[in-house]
């Protein structure tokens, strides 16, 4: 994965199953290899990593993770508040 600040990895949408509330996001290499999903846990109360066996990350790659879980788990978190307003207002 190499040691610069280039982007590594990619964050593709998939298709949300049925009856699955939140999204799920495959997270690949440039040369299109899998490295994991990115989904909600509901134990955890927040979206996660979830990474393959044997894949090996950078810290570029973990940083890049991260940033994407903060954004992700925000939105969710404001999604929430919207729905207990609209709630509390009718």
């Amino acid at each position: 994965m190499g040691g610069s600040d280039k982007i590594h990895i990619t964050f593709y949408k998939l298709k949300k199953p049925k009856g699955r509330k939140t999204d799920i996001w495959e997270i690949i290499t440039l040369d299109r290899t899998n490295l994991g999903y990115i989904k909600f846990d509901g134990a955890w109360r927040q979206f996660i990593c979830e990474t393959a066996n044997d894949t090996k990350w950078s810290a570029s790659c973990f940083d890049q993770i991260s940033k994407f879980l903060v954004e992700q788990n925000t939105k969710w978190k404001k999604s929430l508040k919207e729905k207990q307003k609209g709630k509390t207002s009718t």
